[in-house]
């Protein structure tokens, strides 16, 4: 498992899935907004998206000249900021991929990674999708236009949303979103070679499921909770300041625990009734009854047996 600070909730975060009453699902609209194809940012007078080649922004745009890079190897790639020909003091972070089975110039291969957040210095004149700002945006609005994402994270001011284009983590197309206290903070965009030859992928995440969703609890507005940084499984509600022992005190039972020795984490195996989730929990313990309030759930996991 992957560990990170605070909560994260992985595969298909934050929602239970099952089938909806036919309000639930997305409109053909969100549909179209979530296209990979459609994922665009323009900044200055540049537009920019996956699988772009490199010779339609070098007119505009430069590879960091410290690094001297000219070509890419067969089937590599290489990352680096682009500065903007006429100011030099705006620049733009991608990623360069050479499909070719033989090296290529730089203007010769495509764009597989964009990255417009906080460290894209002095730039003003920018459009994100559905005309989305840096630190104007709220966490909420957009959840309202992109819909559940496939993962959340969490840590004490700092959310992010991932959504993907497969249920294949290690080769997906992935749309990241960034938010400090409630604000968005960045957004990046990541192709793969494979997802280049595809013609129509989704980050969507209810076609990529292909089911419909039922977002947090049921009886819960699509984003009260998510706002909060809450999830809840069982009537529980679970934030990053949550303990273990809260779940076992509520008569879930633990399968098996796995000490991460050195990392100060316990992965732990929680049941109850039909639903089942592996945890990464704070501390370090070889027992279930030596679990305290002062082990803190980081990340919950739903496993493939997982009925939520």
């Amino acid at each position: 498992m992957k560990f990170k600070q605070g909560l994260a909730i992985l595969m298909c975060t934050l929602l239970l899935f099952g089938c909806t009453k036919k309000e639930e699902t997305m409109t053909d609209e969100v549909s179209d907004i979530m296209e990979v194809s459609n994922m665009k940012i323009k900044v200055e007078d540049t537009t920019f998206y996956l699988y772009q080649p490199m010779n339609k922004v070098l007119d505009k745009w430069t590879p960091d000249p410290s690094l001297n890079i000219t070509t890419i190897q067969a089937k590599d790639q290489s990352s680096f900021n682009l500065f903007y020909k006429a100011d030099s003091e705006k620049k733009i972070f991608v990623t360069a991929y050479n499909p070719e089975s033989s090296e290529q110039s730089v203007e010769n291969c495509i764009i597989l990674y964009i990255s417009f957040d906080e460290f894209t210095k002095n730039i003003n004149n920018y459009e994100l999708p559905q005309n989305f700002k840096l630190n104007e945006s709220k966490e909420e609005d957009i959840f309202h236009t992109f819909g559940i994402p496939m993962s959340y994270q969490q840590t004490a001011t700092r959310r992010t949303y991932l959504y993907h284009s497969s249920m294949d983590f290690t080769n997906t197309e992935q749309l990241k979103l960034e938010f400090d206290q409630g604000l968005l903070l960045g957004m990046e965009l990541r192709g793969t070679p494979e997802g280049m030859k595809q013609k129509t992928n989704t980050f969507l995440t209810e076609k990529v499921l292909k089911r419909a969703l039922i977002p947090f609890s049921p009886t819960k507005d699509k984003s009260t909770e998510l706002s909060k940084g809450i999830l809840v499984i069982e009537d529980k509600k679970i934030s990053a300041n949550t303990s273990l022992k809260m779940l076992l005190d509520d008569g879930w039972s633990c399968d098996w625990t796995s000490t991460h020795i050195n990392n100060g984490i316990t992965t732990v195996s929680l049941k109850k009734n039909d639903a089942h989730y592996t945890m990464d929990v704070s501390g370090e313990f070889q027992k279930i009854e030596d679990v305290t309030d002062k082990n803190i759930i980081q990340t919950i996991d739903f496993d493939a047996h997982a009925h939520v």
